[in-house]
């Protein structure tokens, strides 16, 4: 089945979700960003500041669970443990990573550039090791496909797996530029997928 999650960007954003009745919400780093500094998903906004706006709206919306965008964790993987614990801790039920190289961009733009799989794949370890026992759900996020216009979706999809092997509860391949992209994604990336719509 499929579950659509609205992104969400404050305390009455998410009770307007609730009373429409989805019944989960993400918290969108781009609104987030534009609402609270009035700057594009550049990457200016800390995980501190994430984690503090996902608390207010969790907190408006007790009975809804929260996806957080967690960016790239805010650096190495300490750092993404850290993320991730303070998630936990405001109450969020899981998180997006991405294997973005700092400074990030926004997924769609030129310019992107990717970490290595490998080094994600240690992120993604990281962040499950911090979740331990809680019920938190890990999606990782590739932004290779903008990458690379030849090899790009191929690339996407072994990361996509790679993440999920490494812990992921699911993974996001971004940027797909076409119907067939999708279904090749459904048809090649094992475990549950996330798109963006």
């Amino acid at each position: 089945g499929v579950l659509m999650v609205p992104g969400r960007y404050d305390a009455l954003s998410g009770k307007v979700l609730a009373e429409a009745g989805h019944k989960a919400a993400f918290v969108s780093g781009y609104a987030v960003s534009a609402t609270l500094l009035g700057e594009p998903d550049l990457g200016l906004l800390t995980p501190p500041e994430m984690a503090r706006k996902a608390g207010q709206i969790i907190y408006s919306i007790p009975n809804v669970p929260v996806l957080v965008d967690a960016d790239t964790g805010g650096g190495n993987v300490l750092n993404v443990q850290r993320t991730v614990k303070q998630l936990i801790n405001v109450g969020a039920k899981g998180c997006f990573l991405e294997d973005q190289r700092l400074p990030k961009r926004i997924g769609h733009m030129r310019n992107t550039e990717v970490i290595s799989m490998e080094e994600f794949a240690g992120k993604v370890s990281a962040a499950r090791e911090a979740i331990g026992d809680a019920d938190f759900f890990l999606v990782a996020r590739t932004d290779a496909r903008g990458v690379n216009a030849k090899y790009g979706l191929e690339d996407a999809i072994t990361r996509a797996n790679l993440y999920v092997d490494a812990g992921a509860d699911a993974s996001y391949v971004e940027a797909p530029v076409s119907k067939q992209e999708l279904s090749l994604i459904g048809q090649k990336v094992k475990g549950l997928r996330v798109m963006g719509m």
